[in-house]
């Protein structure tokens, strides 16, 4: 393997032992990579040669995520398919960032309760039922009252808000 590094031509004894210890601790935490990285590829399946310290990094990541309580799907260990997982997780993150984007959106107005609802009823009544007289009766009251049960806003912002969730 080459060296990534000039060494000097001549070192004095001080670098000399420095180097030494560095490269004697090195090498035992190099093995125990090594041992680690083969031991996690066979636990998985996968092929014990040409680890490089990047795949180790990656094998020491992948054994992290089986401790995880979501754990990966065991077809995506399979390496025929890890492009095809890679391509999924490139087109997934935007729509994650997006999903996540909306919600905190949304939170600033709604508790999580609002995804218990059936929004589409709700907004039915509010756009069909619940106008001029409709307003005065019960249904509307406890459709108005379901709907403010899910706001963190003030009382002078709830009815504002609740148009904008039936569009």
């Amino acid at each position: 393997m080459p060296l990534k590094f000039e060494l000097p031509d001549v070192l004095c004894a001080p670098q000399l032992r420095a180097m030494a210890q560095v490269l004697n601790a090195s090498t035992d935490v190099i093995t125990s990579v090594k041992t680690d990285s083969e031991t996690i590829a066979a636990d998985f399946g996968l092929p014990l040669s040409g680890i490089t310290l990047a795949r180790a990094g990656q094998l020491a990541e992948l054994a992290s995520l089986a401790g995880q309580v979501a754990r990966p799907e065991p077809e995506w260990i399979n390496p025929a398919t890890v492009g095809e997982v890679e391509h999924a997780a490139k087109t997934l993150q935007p729509l994650c960032a997006a999903f996540n984007e909306r919600r905190d959106q949304l939170g600033r107005v709604f508790t999580d309760d609002v995804l218990t609802l059936d929004l589409e009823s709700l907004c039915q009544r509010f756009q069909m039922v619940h106008t001029g007289f409709g307003k005065l009766k019960g249904q509307y009251r406890a459709d108005k009252k379901t709907v403010a049960a899910t706001h963190v806003t003030s009382l002078g912002t709830r009815l504002a808000a609740i148009r904008p969730v039936c569009w």
